[in-house]
């Protein structure tokens, strides 16, 4: 699993207002926390040994989004950290080459696409009494490259012609 952090320091969403420029000790961020997929493989034996595929299907990816006002401009004598979850579906293509090393020894590079439509979030809070709201959109695509070895406990099967 890889965790990713963004971070826009100086810059934040307070609720019941739009986004605005802050202190540098404030600050907006978006971590994505881990990603899944359901996949179908179609692929080429370009050799007897070397499986050339290509990849798609289903996606999800869950991200926290966390944003902290805590100078003295955001109006209030305690620090201001309003927070949201979410998991998003989407979709993911992608091509990738597996190969025989030796023996049951596996080699595999892949290249992954995944896409998930724009999500607006509100975030509420009470200010002395009042439900306040902040809304935002939030687009996420992901780039993903692997790489990996693998062994292949048994034998393998008998190529036959």
């Amino acid at each position: 699993m890889l965790v990713l952090t963004t971070s826009l320091q100086g810059f934040g969403f307070s609720p019941g207002v739009p986004a605005f420029e802050l202190a540098k000790v404030d600050s907006f961020a978006l971590r994505t926390t881990w990603d899944a997929s359901a996949r179908a493989r179609v692929g080429y034996l370009v050799t007897p040994a070397t499986l050339l595929y290509a990849t798609g299907g289903a996606a999800w990816q869950h991200f926290d989004v966390n944003s902290a006002c805590v100078s003295a401009g955001c109006g209030g004598s305690t620090p201001i950290v309003v927070t949201d979850s979410l998991t998003k579906t989407g979709w993911t293509a992608g091509f990738g080459a597996e190969t025989m090393l030796s023996g049951n020894w596996f080699a595999r590079a892949e290249y992954r696409y995944a896409g998930f439509a724009p999500t607006s979030l509100t975030i509420t809070r009470q200010f002395a009494g009042t439900p306040l709201f902040t809304n935002f959109d939030v687009a996420m695509r992901t780039h993903t490259a692997t790489f990996g070895v693998s062994y292949k406990f048994g034998s393998l099967p008998l190529a036959t012609n």
